[in-house]
């Protein structure tokens, strides 16, 4: 009985055995089949991926661009405004009531391509001055100036260039205190100045036209100006007794050399700089006596609506002449004609 019972029990031990190490090579090959399935299905999901870049970039070869507009066009613009008073009453250091108003308004206007590009810049200034008790209003800066200039790329920064350039004032003007005789006005004078040459820009901020040929025309649209002379102009013939025999043109023309640089840059701390010089030779008279145009300013923005402005204004022509006190005679001569405007005042940016 001992023996049957051990028989059985042993039976059974094999028997658990014996199925416990099927059922572990069963879930093994189990296992191994889904690793395998796996695998599989990551190959064809990795392969399918590739094949649909593929696709894809072969789609977008032929596919158009999306259209991005280019933007050519630049505009920029800024209003300047200063104005002062003084007022005294019993002042017993002395003095004199003072009112100043200053207007200037400058505009560009800017287009830019690969090969061509085209600066066209606005300036105009307007300036009154009101002095003591006298009721008039004076004028203390007058000007408009149209510069256009059209680059064409030569090689790297060098252009080819044209440019024309037109200058005047706005109203007429005195040999202040004497209100009696005018010594300009509109169109009288006005310069118009023509020039084929190149264009060296090394940078955004600075450019160099020089023209080996240019015309600059004078015009003094005022009989009595002209006929005075003035601006460099042929003045009226007189017989003599004093009679006029033949009115003075209102036009000169000259032909001559012209160098233009102009320099405009923004610092930090809200500082721009500007400085530009024009230079001309006459070919044809005195070519050494050159005439110089140099307009130079700053302008320190304290606030977005408040700036400090410095601006200084030099010419130099041979042909106008202007009063000259020497040796206690007087009489007229070439001279350094100079301006110069400090103030604080208003700004807007517009465009």
């Amino acid at each position: 009985m001992n023996l049957s019972n051990n028989k059985i029990i042993i039976f059974f031990i094999f028997l658990f055995i014996s199925t416990s190490i099927f059922s572990q090579l069963d879930s093994t090959s189990i296992v191994i089949e889904l690793k395998k399935k796996k695998e599989i299905t990551r190959l064809y999901k990795d392969s399918l991926v590739k094949i649909i870049d593929s696709l894809n970039k072969q789609i977008k070869r032929y596919e158009k661009p999306a259209y991005v507009p280019i933007k050519h066009w630049r505009f920029s613009g800024r209003f300047f405004f200063d104005g002062t008073q003084i007022l005294l009453n019993n002042w017993v250091a002395g003095g004199q009531n003072n009112t100043s108003l200053v207007g200037k308004v400058l505009v560009a206007i800017d287009y830019k391509t690969k090969f061509l590009t085209i600066d066209n810049d606005l300036s105009l200034h307007f300036g009154l001055v009101k002095r003591g008790d006298i009721k008039k209003w004076w004028k203390n800066d007058d000007q408009q100036q149209f510069p256009s200039k059209i680059d064409r790329r030569l090689y790297h920064n060098l252009n080819y260039s044209a440019l024309i350039d037109f200058k005047t004032g706005f109203a007429k003007g005195y040999y202040y205190p004497n209100d009696s005789s005018v010594i300009s006005d509109f169109l009288a004078p006005a310069y118009f100045v023509s020039a084929l040459g190149l264009d060296y820009k090394p940078s955004t901020f600075f450019t160099l036209f020089m023209a080996p040929l240019s015309i600059k025309s004078t015009i003094v649209n005022s009989t009595i100006l002209a006929d005075r002379g003035s601006f460099g102009l042929k003045p009226a013939e007189y017989d003599e007794d004093k009679y006029m025999i033949k009115r003075a043109e209102k036009y000169r023309i000259e032909i001559g050399a012209y160098l233009k640089l102009k320099f405009r840059k923004q610092f930090k701390g809200n500082l721009m700089f500007e400085n530009n010089i024009e230079l001309f030779s006459n070919f044809t008279q005195n070519p050494q006596n050159i005439d110089v145009i140099w307009i130079s300013g700053a302008t320190f923005q304290l606030f977005k609506h408040l700036s400090f402005n410095i601006n200084a204004h030099l010419i130099y022509d041979d042909d106008i002449m202007v009063p000259v006190v020497r040796d206690g005679v007087s009489g007229f001569g070439p001279r350094i004609q100079y301006e110069q405007m400090i103030g604080l005042g208003l700004i807007w940016k517009f465009l």
